[in-house]
């Protein structure tokens, strides 16, 4: 997260907004690997496991499809760096987009309301990654996600939007609301029975299939606050990249 924020602000700095912040605009290199050779990072990722491409029906595939996919594979190290990619929605801060093309689940309200742009979004953009990044789970559902889930799954977790910001809105009368506290730590928690309700017969998620907790319950709170300023309905309100560097850096202490 610190890294991220790093971006960020360096790009704050040069008067640019990302426009684009989500989880699958972030990139991952690892300097161990490009540091060795072919066979010593094989030695230490293992033989590729590939497979060959075939079609259900059995007829043949198309000039495009490619013969053979490759497994991934992953090690754990400390010295991943991490870096912000695809700057195709960015726009300097004085001079922003009618619109940006960033998906639905993670659109900042402004973009989802209509209103004007600012480098804002970025802030929101960083809240909704954070909140995944934390607790392995999308701000609202992403699955088929449009413009109307979305406004009533935020409703869901952050109330409705200010009328006065953004009008009378119909939202969905069977949405209830959950405090954003209680829902952050259940979904940090994959505590499904409890967000979804006894009435839901979705796939509860199997003790054994939970992660270990890595934050303390006075790391989430903390944590918590600075979602909540980030995933703010108002835009100044979500603070700048400067702040909430200077709030991670209290959390790495």
């Amino acid at each position: 997260m610190h890294r991220i924020a790093l971006g960020l602000d360096y790009l704050w700095r040069c008067g640019v907004a990302h426009g684009d912040v989500y989880a699958r605009n972030v990139l991952f290199t690892s300097p161990w690997v490009a540091r060795r050779s072919e066979a010593e990072a094989m030695s230490r990722l293992g033989t590729p496991q590939s497979g060959i491409v075939k079609r259900s029906d059995g007829m043949g595939c198309e000039h495009n499809i490619p013969p053979y996919l490759v497994r991934s594979a992953s090690f754990r190290g400390h010295d991943t760096e991490v870096k912000l990619a695809d700057l195709g929605n960015a726009f300097f801060h004085d001079d922003p987009p009618p619109q940006i093309s960033t998906p639905w689940h993670v659109r900042a309200p402004e973009s989802i309301f209509g209103l004007d742009l600012t480098k804002y979004v970025d802030m929101w953009g960083a809240g909704c990654m954070f909140f995944e990044v934390i607790t392995g789970r999308t701000l609202v559902d992403s699955f088929l996600a449009d413009r109307a889930s979305v406004i009533n799954g935020l409703g869901a977790v952050l109330g409705p939007p200010p009328g006065a910001l953004f009008g009378d809105l119909d939202l969905d009368d069977k949405t209830a609301f959950m405090p954003f506290d209680q829902y952050f730590c259940l979904n940090y928690d994959h505590n499904d029975a409890q967000l979804l309700g006894e009435e839901d017969e979705g796939i509860l998620v199997e003790e054994y299939e939970k992660p270990a907790r890595e934050f303390s319950d006075e790391e989430l709170r903390v944590l918590c606050g600075l979602l909540k300023r980030l995933l703010n309905y108002e835009p100044t309100s979500r603070g700048t990249t400067q702040e909430l560097l200077e709030t991670l850096c209290r959390l790495r202490d």
